[in-house]
């Protein structure tokens, strides 16, 4: 069936099975591209995906007691959300290892995300503008985030194993059965989005505060039964709360009320680059759709846009990590809004553009204006394309390894995950201490070690801003041997891992001492600690290069 133009002078739009089969194409794409890709996540060394891994590894080991998966101590871990707990039963059950779960979790978070927007859209009868939601929701970004909620193409095959991936769909899930929801069905809506809403939060806090604030601009903008939606959000919200509260893998409410290491967490520059990079363009070409904002859904999109830049700035002041940064994992509002102005104009049809670009001249005002608008907003989401797909081509953790043997290059891909296998699991056993500079320990605990300090902080332990401190002063140079060794005491430290290329020379001439050597890979050094302590006088031993 056609969607017949709407009354406000807004070009007829193609059919719904057209779209359908558009929609059903471009959601093939993007799942092979991250089925084929998301194996290569671990070519990223300071990759989110390790410190999920590792939790995984660490439930998967133990599944009441594990321990913290980054530190050799005794506390929990806010990683240990369902989602991963759910995923190391299935590592234990199937005996398929931790990081081919969270491949096919990727997989399944990105079906998640393609079958969630569809049938959120398809509530407010826009199903067929889902085609161009999709592309503004990974093509409109400033730049790739790089962060937890980004949808940005070149950031999916890395993102989708991350808890915040499988968080926002539920959610989405959720806006959608509330907005479809009436009567009797609203009792349904109540428990099945309590559970859906307990779990986002306890997965990705910040997704399930956006899940939250999402089910209210949901109710506050329908434009029928309002009160009982508004009533009905209040009880999840409680009942979720309630819910969450009882999840015995870390004290959901500890988490809420505590606030460690702000300095860490509210990042100002990072704040300042989400509002005026990552998502400016979205929120910006999302202002295109305010003639039409007397249809529900972008009425809604719109109030939840502007309450979310509201929020951010609320936390911003109040060093809310959490609340200053719900507008990227909001973005999917603006993003979605642009897509249904898109389609509402009729851009998908490619037939309506010969008369447009001739409306670019047109001496009518309001044709020429709608016109200009249409065109820059199309070509915005275009434009934005291009650095996600260079990115995809040039980084080794996307499709380098592909694109490098069809263009004739030799492979540069650094291997990371084989590297650290062959020089660390030899020799470590589970829970030993590494010592090294933060970025090359990230990966340790993905091979069953424990380390002083961590590129991303645990939220429960503390002293971290001290493991950071004690670690720097390690690999200061002109550092006291004594104060090495006090520190190697301190954290009960066996082995010491040096990396050419992230310590300086001078302080790698320090440390290195061939007869404490295990095992060298070209580029990474890996020590017994207690032979480095017990070697007298070798402080000046010079260092091979094998760069």
């Amino acid at each position: 069936m056609n969607t017949p133009a709407n009354t406000d002078g807004i070009r007829a739009v193609p059919s719904h099975r057209r779209c359908l089969w558009i929609y059903l194409l471009l959601s093939l794409l993007v799942l092979g591209y991250v089925t084929a890709l998301t194996g290569n996540r671990s070519e990223r060394l300071d990759a989110d995906a390790w410190e999920h891994h590792r939790a995984v590894l660490a439930l998967e080991h133990d599944l009441r007691h594990p321990g913290n998966p980054t530190y050799a101590t005794d506390e929990p871990s806010i990683r240990y959300s369902p989602y991963s707990v759910t995923l190391a039963m299935i590592a234990r059950s199937t005996g398929i290892s931790a990081y081919d779960a969270l491949s096919g979790a990727a997989v399944v978070n990105t079906l998640l995300l393609l079958m969630a927007l569809w049938w959120w859209l398809r509530g407010y009868g826009l199903a067929p503008a889902a085609p161009l939601a999709l592309l503004a929701i990974i093509f409109l970004y400033g730049q790739p985030p790089g962060y937890a909620n980004s949808n940005a193409l070149s950031d999916l095959p890395w993102h989708q194993v991350n808890p915040s991936a499988f968080a926002l769909p539920i959610m989405i899930f959720s806006w959608a059965w509330l907005y479809r929801a009436k009567g009797r069905g609203l009792i349904g809506f109540v428990l099945g989005s309590t559970l859906l809403l307990a779990v986002a939060v306890l997965c990705h806090g910040m997704t399930g505060v956006l899940g939250a604030f999402g089910l209210w601009v949901t109710a506050v903008g329908s434009d029928r039964s309002r009160w009982a939606r508004v009533i009905a959000t209040v009880v999840v919200c409680g009942l979720a709360f309630g819910l969450a509260a009882m999840w015995p893998w870390y004290d959901f409410l500890l988490a809420v009320g505590h606030s460690p290491d702000k300095w860490y967490w509210f990042n100002p520059a990072i704040f300042k680059l989400m509002l005026l990079v990552w998502c400016l363009p979205a929120i910006l070409a999302s202002v295109a759709a305010l003639p039409i904002r007397d249809d529900p859904f972008i009425r809604t999109a719109l109030l939840a846009t502007v309450g979310l830049i509201a929020i951010a700035f609320v936390g911003a002041a109040a060093g809310s990590a959490t609340l200053a940064r719900l507008p990227l994992a909001g973005l999917i509002f603006p993003q979605a809004v642009v897509g249904v102005f898109l389609y509402r104009s009729g851009a998908m049809d490619p037939r309506s553009w010969p008369t447009r670009i001739k409306q670019l001249l047109d001496r009518n005002q309001a044709t020429m204006s709608r016109a200009l608008v249409e065109t820059l907003v199309a070509g915005l989401i275009v434009a934005m394309a291009f650095p996600n797909i260079w990115l995809v081509m040039r980084e080794p953790h996307l499709a380098r390894n592909w694109i490098s043997p069809l263009m004739g290059r030799e492979d540069k891909q650094p291997h990371h995950w084989d590297h650290y296998d062959a020089l660390l699991s030899p020799h470590i056993k589970a829970g030993d201490v590494v010592l090294a500079e933060p970025l090359t320990a990230w990966p340790v605990p993905s091979f069953g070690g424990r380390v002083v300090s961590a590129q991303h902080l645990e939220f429960f332990t503390p002293n971290q801003r001290e493991r950071l401190g004690d670690t720097d002063r390690f690999f200061t140079p002109q550092t006291p041997h004594s104060d090495r060794v006090a520190l190697i005491d301190r954290y009960a430290v066996s082995w010491l891992l040096l990396d050419r290329s992230h310590l300086r020379p001078a302080v790698f001439a320090e440390l290195f001492l061939p007869d404490a050597v295990v095992g060298d890979d070209g580029q990474r050094v890996l020590m017994d600690a207690d032979r480095w302590i017990d070697i007298p006088g070798s402080l000046s031993t010079p260092a091979p290069d094998k760069q």
